[in-house]
């Protein structure tokens, strides 16, 4: 497809929100996470915190090896939609979060956040095919950006609002990644309604 026949698609549309609600807690969890947990609420120490951030980043590259793998196997739309679920189930830990239980949190969330962001890039390709794939990513990307930004935006000030607590900013990470995932539900449900020319391996 050309970048004006994908726009007019409803599947784009749906991968694009799916990239913005995505990069909303994958941008706030990498910029302001090691904040929330030195934060007086959950007292981590800085060493521990920045160690912390720094296993966030090395488990979500094991993450985008394992999906990519999978992704091979399954279809990248399944593993899509598994882990963008597993950032979901992942963000629900922020509700009752304390220094004991941040693992519960880190862990799976940045497997399925390394997931989602390599297979946001495979399924542009996958979806709308190669002759103008660079075109579409880039306006998947600057859609994806805006997300990002206002997560970082909403998370500061709320974060500031409530004293440097950023227990209620965090919320938004839960809050969106729900959405994300039924973004990904509705990628799939409409990747499955277009014709057998089009639709990419299920």
């Amino acid at each position: 497809m050309t970048l004006g026949a994908a726009l007019r698609t409803p599947i784009f549309w749906a991968l694009a929100a799916c990239a913005a609600l995505v990069f909303y807690p994958i941008f706030v969890t990498s910029q302001q996470f090691i904040l929330y947990l030195q934060s007086p609420r959950l007292g981590v120490s800085a060493e521990t915190a920045a160690f912390a951030q720094s296993a966030l980043f090395a488990i979500s590259i094991g993450g985008k090896f394992i999906a990519g793998a999978l992704s091979d196997r399954l279809g990248a739309v399944r593993v899509m939609v598994f882990c963008s679920f597993l950032m979901f189930a992942a963000s629900l830990v922020l509700f009752g979060l304390s220094a004991s239980n941040a693992l519960l949190f880190l862990l799976p969330f940045a497997l399925g956040y390394g997931g989602t962001f390599v297979l946001i890039q495979r399924l542009t390709s996958d979806l709308f095919g190669r002759l103008e794939a660079g075109k579409i990513l880039g306006a998947i990307t600057l859609i994806e950006v805006i997300g990002a930004a206002i997560g970082g935006r909403i998370t500061g000030y709320l974060a500031d609002k409530n004293g440097g607590d950023y227990t209620t900013a965090f919320y938004g990470v839960t809050i969106t990644a729900a959405a994300a995932f039924f973004a990904t539900l509705a990628i799939y449900a409409l990747n499955r309604k277009r014709p057998d020319a089009l639709a990419t391996n299920l």
